[in-house]
């Protein structure tokens, strides 16, 4: 088994003419680390194509149904860094965004946020008055 992945560093969208002689209708083309992808999307009434890394090349054909395309192109468009594998013992392949980083950079900055967050509660928590004692 191995997993091919990597940063996507660029993309294209390409809408085929509805009398192309292909079986998919629009492709995207995915350039970055891991080579190149290249995602194409069949009509459900078409014939989903064998995903495949390409012999002797990084070159990887991952054939989805159409009506994933728009969550595709809104990932792409929305999202700052996505990230390719691809695994070849299933054939098999995922898109997804990478986290974001926390402002900074620094984990101590997070922590520091998340135990200034739950110190905030506390005080709140015992600074509020206590109903049904006397004052």
């Amino acid at each position: 088994m191995t997993e091919y992945q990597g940063n996507v560093h660029s993309y294209v969208l390409d809408i085929q003419s509805p009398n192309n002689p292909y079986n998919h209708k629009s492709v995207i083309t995915l350039h970055g680390t891991f080579g190149l992808a290249i995602l194409y999307f069949v009509p459900q009434d078409g014939q989903l194509g064998e995903n495949q890394k390409r012999a002797g090349q990084e070159i990887f054909d991952i054939y989805y149904w159409m009506d994933s395309w728009l969550q595709f192109t809104d990932l792409l468009r929305n999202e700052k860094l996505m990230h390719f594998l691809y695994d070849d013992s299933n054939n098999t392949a995922q898109i997804r965004s990478v986290p974001a980083t926390v402002p900074g950079r620094s984990v101590r900055f997070a922590d520091r946020f998340i135990k200034a967050h739950l110190l905030s509660r506390e005080n709140r928590k015992n600074n509020q008055p206590q109903y049904g004692q006397g004052a």
